[in-house]
């Protein structure tokens, strides 16, 4: 009968094949952005005189559009700035990694100190690579209240300090709020060229989000320990980040730099991420301090060892609550901070997770001792996926809510909409228009019949 009902799921799919064209996008993948509104320019592949032209120009409301080509400002030696408000820089194509700006490397004083100074509101870049200049990708001025700052399905390579930095300046008290970082890849091909390096480090912020972000190798050469892939400090406000992944990192999030002062960061979230290091130096994946009313919550933080333990928050005026996060170490206060500590699992089996060694963290079916686990908190309705909390009776403990490979939607059974998600995904690999890695089961980089057999698998649980 299972058998026959397999016969029958095929023969589906392929009626559904042949009249569904709707598109279905992921949790994790970028959505394309909508065509610009207001006034265009075009700047032909690689032209970067009239990228640099387009930019000093640049009217409020405009979009500067960038072909597919490969942009060397580094040649001419200087940073472009936007003055404008509610300009857009983006790629035509919509794919960031056939649009690279880069710098003269990060290396190289005297060379390209910033790409990018960002000076006014609603400021976008979407679709892009930035990379290599000696002091930051961009800088958004938060004296010059540079607010509603958003970093759209951008690849950051090769800062010689921080990737995304947001000014401050004491005389100039308001804060620079809403920014937006989601959908990112933040990278150094190796490692950094000194310790004074971040991936996002923001300064006297407010209600900052950064989320659906990679962060891969925001570490120092051997020896050298960096700041974290995220650092919210000086007065920040209301930080979330979410759905990120850290991958050999020497910090992860630090809400609050041990430097700082009473209210170095206030409220906040981190929760739904990833975070995995193997066999190099660094330390922790999460730290609070000088921070109030934190709170961390379903994180899965594995550092094989790299560090003695793996959460930390610091000093008197530090207070949060931290639950339901799994880490393979302690989770330690430290110089008199306090919080409520609830359901955090500090020892793990690799057998919980889909590949341990390889940093895929998430669980699989026999981890009983996670799945349906954890008392539902208001501050958590999602996982590191996008998919809703809980599937099943109660949510699972860690950043991955378990469900059937086949559940494509995640919803908690394995039936037609499972199906006409993989239709109108079938036959797309990675990259193309309509690709949905949800879909594609066996993670290969192509939906096709070996994912519906595994859908076939799992129809009707």
């Amino acid at each position: 009968m299972q058998g026959k009902k397999r016969v029958a799921l095929v023969s589906m799919l392929v009626c559904v094949l042949l009249f569904s064209g709707a598109t279905v996008h992921a949790a994790r993948t970028a959505p394309p952005l909508p065509p610009p509104a207001g006034p265009v320019v075009n700047v032909p592949g690689g032209n970067v005189s009239q990228l640099m032209s387009a930019v000093s120009s640049a009217a409020p409301g405009t979009t500067i559009m960038l072909a597919d080509g490969f942009y060397d400002v580094g040649t001419y030696g200087h940073s472009m700035v936007i003055n404008a408000s509610n300009v857009t820089i983006r790629s035509a194509s919509g794919n960031r990694d056939a649009v690279v700006i880069k710098g003269s490397g990060m290396g190289v004083y005297g060379g390209t100190p910033t790409i990018f100074h960002v000076y006014s509101d609603d400021v976008t870049f979407a679709d892009l690579t930035l990379r290599e200049a000696y002091y930051h990708l961009i800088q958004v001025h938060g004296e010059s209240v540079a607010d509603r700052f958003r970093l759209y399905n951008c690849r950051m390579v090769d800062s010689g300090e921080q990737f995304v930095k947001v000014s401050r300046n004491s005389g100039q008290p308001k804060k620079c709020e809403d920014g937006i970082v989601e959908y990112c890849l933040f990278e150094f091909t190796t490692h950094s060229r000194w310790w004074y390096t971040h991936g996002v480090d923001i300064l006297n912020a407010q209600d900052w989000i950064i989320r659906d972000t990679v962060f891969r190798n925001i570490r120092g050469g051997p020896g050298v320990l960096t700041g974290g892939a995220i650092l919210a400090w000086q007065g920040s406000v209301g930080t979330i980040v979410e759905r990120c992944e850290f991958y050999e990192c020497d910090f992860g999030v630090n809400f609050g730099n041990s430097g700082g002062s009473v209210g170095d960061h206030i409220g906040g979230i981190i929760r739904n991420n990833f975070f995995f290091r193997q066999g190099n130096f660094g330390d922790v994946a999460i730290t609070c301090n000088h921070a109030q009313n934190f709170a961390i919550y379903h994180n899965t933080c594995i550092l094989n060892g790299t560090f003695p333990w793996v959460i930390d928050y610091r000093f008197s005026d530090s207070t949060g609550t931290i639950a339901y996060n799994i880490t393979d170490g302690n989770i330690l206060a430290r110089n008199g901070a306090t919080a409520t500590l609830i359901g955090n699992v500090t020892s793990v089996q690799p057998g919980w997770f889909v590949d341990f060694a390889g940093g895929d963290l998430h669980l699989v079916s026999t981890a009983t001792s996670l799945i349906d686990q954890a008392a539902p908190l208001a501050a958590v309705t999602d996982d590191i996926d996008g998919n809703a909390r809980p599937i099943g009776s109660a949510p699972d403990i860690g950043a991955d809510e378990w469900h059937w490979p086949g559940d494509l939607n995640a919803d908690g059974m394995v039936n037609v909409i499972d199906l006409l998600m993989m239709a109108h995904s079938f036959n797309r690999s990675a990259g193309d228009p309509g690709y949905n890695p949800a879909c594609d089961v066996n993670g290969d980089g192509t939906v096709n019949v070996i994912d519906l057999l595994a859908l076939a698998h799992d129809w009707g649980k």
